[in-house]
């Protein structure tokens, strides 16, 4: 086998807090996240170097794509001399706090362990996912699962009970680093944070309502924009039971009972934004 094809989900945090952080500046953080039916198509095929060819004109092809640090990283993990080529079929918008790049990261792992007949177990996996980024240890399992430290503990969770998101992105994108920085710098101030324990029992309990009452995500108060006020008020208006940013943002996802109301929730932020999406969650 010279070629592999393999599909990378999009994620979307249904919580995010920060509980603290570390001497070193990591952030401690507790999340409950999701994968969604949303994905960057990637093709590895062997090859004597590592290179990275991408439909999407914005995303760099060089040393600093996700996707060819973590080619560089199994080969030196595996101390293979060998190298693959990377076409990536970008679905996942950028900078909008999908996990894309930590998604393009974790498949390539996986995808190469596979490509290249290695034995690589999970936790190695994770091992060398967590050097690349928080999000890549979660994106190599996927489903519904409790994150926490700076991303390197994992709990599975039970499967995300059947429902509809609706996602949209803003035009500008955001940098993660840019919206921790910010973050840090909030004054003291009453936030809504999650809570994390209701999140996981109306997950168990399949309870939408419950969930939306325990849903937050601490970095909003780090992000101006805007946008992200509108889009939370479309969807509310379109009956999203929540509306809240994913990750470090900029994208906003609201959570539907009924597909029906999903996609007509769609078609009006579609008048205003052109990255819109109604995905069903993944299960593990």
């Amino acid at each position: 086998m010279n070629c592999i094809k393999i599909k990378a989900p999009a994620k979307l945090n249904l919580s995010l807090d920060i509980t603290g952080q570390r001497e070193d500046g990591y952030h401690l953080l507790e999340m409950v996240m999701q994968t969604i039916h949303l994905y960057d198509q990637i093709t590895l095929e062997k090859s004597n170097e590592i290179s990275l060819e991408c439909d999407c004109p914005d995303i760099p092809c060089n040393g600093k794509n996700l996707a060819v640090k973590a080619a560089k990283a199994f080969f030196h993990a595996t101390h293979l001399d060998g190298g693959v080529k990377i076409t990536l079929q970008k679905r996942i918008p950028h900078g909008a706090g999908m996990g894309g790049g930590s998604s393009d990261a974790a498949a390539v792992l996986k995808g190469l362990n596979r490509l290249y007949h290695t034995p690589l177990s999970t936790k190695q996996l994770d091992k060398i996912g967590l050097k690349l980024g928080a999000d890549v240890p979660f994106c190599l399992h996927g489903g519904t699962m409790l994150v926490t430290g700076i991303g390197e503990n994992l709990l599975e969770l039970q499967d995300m009970f059947p429902c509809w998101f609706v996602v949209a992105k803003p035009e500008q994108g955001l940098s993660t680093a840019e919206v921790y920085q910010a973050y840090d710098a909030l004054e003291e101030q009453q936030m809504i944070r999650p809570k994390t324990n209701g999140v996981i029992q109306a997950i168990y309990e399949k309870d939408l309502e419950a969930l939306s009452r325990s849903m937050a995500n601490v970095l909003e108060y780090a992000v101006p924009l805007q946008e992200i006020a509108e889009i939370r008020q479309t969807m509310h208006q379109h009956g999203a039971y929540i509306a809240q940013m994913t990750g470090s943002g900029s994208a906003v996802f609201g959570i539907f009972e009924q597909e029906e109301d999903a996609k007509e929730c769609a078609v009006s932020l579609s008048q205003t934004y052109q990255q819109v999406y109604v995905c069903k969650p993944c299960k593990k």
